[in-house]
């Protein structure tokens, strides 16, 4: 999963590789179902900002939340996010202050 992982920041940045996001995309899903926290933050990233993939707050809500559940402080970060604006989930100042807390 880690090669995985940066074969898609590879093709996310171009280096070495002719740079495309949607490639970028899929290095990081396969890395990402395997489990890899970093991969799933990549991948809910962007899902959030629509990058390589349509937007879909969903999406990005479900792999932060897998990535937060292993203590990545960031996803946790954005999770807390996507809760305080109900992007993809019902808005919920509780649990942005659970997330925010876990990022702290």
């Amino acid at each position: 999963a880690d090669a995985q992982t940066i074969a898609g920041d590879l093709y996310l940045e171009g280096r070495g590789v002719a740079q495309s996001n949607a490639e970028a995309a899929e290095w990081y899903r396969k890395a990402a179902e395997q489990g890899s926290s970093e991969a799933q933050e990549n991948l809910a990233k962007l899902y959030l900002e629509g990058v390589g993939l349509d937007k879909n707050y969903a999406a990005a809500v479900h792999w932060f939340h897998l990535s937060a559940e292993q203590g990545e402080a960031s996803a946790q970060r954005h999770l807390g996010g996507m809760y305080l604006s109900g992007y993809g989930v019902p808005m919920s100042d509780e649990d942005a202050l659970h997330w925010f807390k876990c990022a702290a």
